[in-house]
């Protein structure tokens, strides 16, 4: 289920008491953390049979990472994933459950690309802004799961709150549009209104 409220920027079963592991900081030990969350997302979403290879590189600030299907040399798939490896423990490791979702999708072929065009559960949805593609929206929201799952069993402090920009904007900029269209609406009516008052004299 879809989340209606954004609810998605909250973490919940926070596990901020009797923590155990120290959060990985370097560079070397965050790395070594995504692919264990890896292993992890793996199993919890059910993949068996899907291959994934990970990668890190360099990229801007605000992008975390992304995924893609691609075939070997004997015609059988598999997942490369790309993080970030400029960000911290905690926004690689949650992208990690977010990008494993897209892994998930495309494994059951609930999303597909034909020609480039985006295909989820048949439609071509490829028009939609990003913040309300179906698959993104349900790649946002069980990532924050996931993730609770992956720092409860790690027994990691939680952070409490995510700070990634596109988890933000995901969750609010659906209900900043509907109050900007509201807003204008109203303008608009209180404009017409007053015309109609100046012209009715």
């Amino acid at each position: 289920m879809l989340p209606l409220w954004p609810s998605a920027v909250v973490q919940e079963n926070l596990y901020n008491e009797n923590y155990v592991n120290v959060v990985p900081k370097t560079r070397e030990e965050i790395k070594k953390a995504v692919l264990d969350s890896a292993k992890f997302y793996h199993k919890e979403l059910g993949l068996k049979g899907a291959k994934v290879k990970i990668g890190f590189e360099d990229m801007i600030i605000f992008r975390h990472g992304y995924m893609d299907q691609k075939k070997n040399h004997d015609g059988s798939l598999y997942y490369p994933i790309y993080i970030n490896k400029n960000h911290d423990f905690y926004n690689s490791v949650a992208t990690m459950a977010h990008e494993m979702v897209h892994v998930k999708q495309y494994h059951k072929k609930d999303f597909i690309k034909v020609d480039g065009v985006d295909l989820w559960k048949g439609n071509n949805l490829d028009w939609l802004p990003y913040q309300f593609r179906l698959w993104e929206m349900q790649a946002f929201h069980d990532e924050i799961s996931l993730f609770n799952k992956y720092i409860k069993y790690k027994e990691y402090l939680s952070p409490g709150m995510l700070f990634k920009a596109d988890l933000y904007l995901h969750a609010f900029l659906p209900y900043i549009i509907v109050l900007l269209i509201v807003g204008y609406g109203w303008i608009l009516k209180s404009g017409i209104v007053r015309l109609a008052e100046h012209f009715g004299k």
